[in-house]
């Protein structure tokens, strides 16, 4: 019998149970009326062998205590994903028993089931271009859209660490695992080990241009453009310190994509292509 009120130790206990056949495994689960007695044997048959042992890098991957959770995206609606996108379970189920297996196809299966969280029907099967496709055509705000690939593959590793090299090991005497600095983790001065989130720039930094503020008339100093040390953009309420001139085209990497992309600026709106497509149908008068 297991007693505790965190979701993590019932996954452990539900892959822990495909592992000791014909071992019952009670969990009170819960306190006060809340409590409940939960067989982790009989969800792990309902399971199946092979989901019930990758339920705890599941855990991991969807968010836990050392790893975030994807914005917006719960169990529930990361569960139902898992039911209908199958792919994943053998990448689930190999990363949690030997998180070495760890390669390019994983990542590409993971980039899939990241994009069917952010939109069930997005045709697109990596993160960078379903970002792109959706902030685009869906009008999503930045933090509804996928994260990077960059970003996603750090996630990846502390997911990894520790869904496999932690949780993976339950069942060992002596576990060996490798330096969280491998792993998605950064020593940070006196603070510890902290996440390593990408190994690209900001978007503030790396695209400027998306930066907007709301100031009706001149910017004070906690305006948006002054913190961050630029000038406005036609993006921005007040126009009149305006970085580039209305109408003025130029080339800068897309902060979704990361590819070179022509971008003009109008009075109402910016409008994003890939430099070699035609300027002018996309020019707004």
């Amino acid at each position: 019998m297991l007693r505790t009120v965190d979701t993590g130790v019932l996954d452990l206990a539900v892959s822990t149970a495909v592992c000791l056949a014909d071992t019952a495994i009670w969990v009170a689960f819960g306190t006060g009326k809340h409590l409940r007695h939960i067989p982790a044997h009989d969800i792990a048959k309902e399971l199946g062998y092979e989901k019930a042992r990758a339920l705890p890098m599941f855990h991991a991957f969807t968010g836990c205590d050392t790893v975030l959770s994807f914005a917006g995206r719960g169990k529930k609606t990361a569960f139902d994903i898992w039911k209908s996108f199958d792919e994943v379970t053998p990448v689930f189920s190999s990363l949690m028993t030997d998180p070495s297996t760890f390669n390019d196809d994983c990542m590409s299966v993971l980039e899939a089931y990241v994009v069917l969280l952010y939109d069930r029907t997005c045709t697109e099967t990596t993160v960078d271009s379903a970002r792109k496709n959706i902030f685009t055509t869906k009008d999503r705000s930045m933090d509804n859209i996928p994260p990077t690939k960059a970003a996603l593959l750090q996630h990846t590793k502390r997911a990894i660490y520790q869904g496999g090299y932690v949780w993976g090991q339950a069942l060992v005497r002596c576990p060996v695992s490798p330096s969280p600095n491998t792993h998605g983790w950064q020593k940070s001065g006196g603070q510890g080990w902290q996440p390593f989130w990408t190994l690209l720039p900001e978007a503030v930094a790396s695209c400027s241009e998306l930066l907007k503020c709301g100031c009706k008339k001149g910017c004070p100093r906690q305006c948006k453009c002054v913190r961050a040390a630029h000038k406005c953009t036609s993006l921005c309420r007040d126009t009149s310190d305006m970085m580039y001139a209305i109408g003025h085209d130029y080339e800068q990497e897309c902060f979704l994509c990361h590819h070179i992309h022509r971008v003009w600026l109008c009075q109402w709106v910016m409008v994003a292509f890939p430099a070699e497509e035609s300027f002018s149908s996309y020019r707004q008068e």
